[in-house]
């Protein structure tokens, strides 16, 4: 797994068309944190869980968690910081979720709308 961690290889694209966009563009006099907070929590575990199963197809998945057998800057290594660092739990869909969406309460500060 070498694929850069950049915008070419992933990103997460929030739909302005949307009816309910007003609700997570912090630009919006009815912007609330916490649906932005639902909408990028379910995002990153989408992503993370979207990786993971690619990995372990490919049998890189102990290495990832080990965090052997890739390069620096590449979406493993991201994974490896996410999981190693910033501790979030990719044993299952639930653990993932919890962890993920408790890092984005702690760290991602805003209106508390």
């Amino acid at each position: 797994m070498k694929d850069a961690f950049d915008y070419e290889h992933i990103a997460i694209v929030l739909n302005s068309a949307h009816k309910d966009y007003h609700l997570i563009n912090q630009e919006s006099e009815d912007y609330c944190h916490s649906m932005f907070s639902e909408v990028l929590s379910n995002a990153l575990t989408l992503m993370m869980l979207t990786l993971k199963d690619s990995a372990t197809d490919q049998g890189a998945w102990d290495d990832i968690v080990a965090g052997i057998n890739y390069e620096a800057g590449s979406i493993a290594d991201a994974m490896h910081y996410f999981i190693t660092v910033l501790e979030w739990n990719t044993d299952n869909l639930q653990s993932t979720f919890e962890t993920i969406h408790r890092f984005i309460d702690e760290n991602l500060k805003g209106d508390t709308k």
